[in-house]
């Protein structure tokens, strides 16, 4: 692949310091990547360890309804089965359901705004800038220099 010079050098001159000061910076940088799947186990660890889930099990205990019902019934149906190990949040039709079900839990007072949030990110998935444009490894001052930049 063929590094993106111009963005390479729009980026640099966005740094600060030394060479190597604004080479670190550069290989720091990152990008919101695609949306990654979130693994069951990291889901009920969180559910579990904040007591999400004694809070979904007594809203359920009452007399619950709509979305909130769906996602509390939903969620703990599946961090309690070994067989599912993934929210498939990578799929845009899941992740908008799984959303709908986390705001609904909100409404419902099952979740608060920080909870939602913080499952949310669960799919949230992150890459190295310079992969972006071109690099298939991290940067290194040769790089940098063989572009005209210091």
């Amino acid at each position: 692949m063929t590094i993106d010079v111009e963005a390479l050098t729009t980026k640099w001159a966005t740094l600060t310091g030394t060479t190597l000061e604004k080479l670190a910076q550069l290989r720091a940088l990152t990008v919101t990547a695609n949306d990654r799947d979130v693994p069951m186990g990291e889901l009920a660890g969180y559910l579990y360890i904040t007591g999400i889930t004694t809070k979904m099990k007594d809203y359920l205990a009452g007399t619950p309804s709509g979305s909130a019902k769906i996602g509390c019934t939903e969620i703990l149906g599946m961090i309690s089965n070994p067989n599912i190990p993934v929210i498939q949040t990578s799929i845009a039709g899941v992740k908008t359901a799984f959303g709908t079900w986390l705001s609904a839990m909100q409404t419902a007072s099952v979740l608060t705004a920080g909870q939602v949030t913080a499952i949310a990110a669960m799919s949230s998935a992150t890459k190295k800038w310079w992969t972006t444009i071109g690099f298939e490894s991290e940067p290194c001052l040769g790089d940098i220099l063989a572009v005209g930049l210091s």
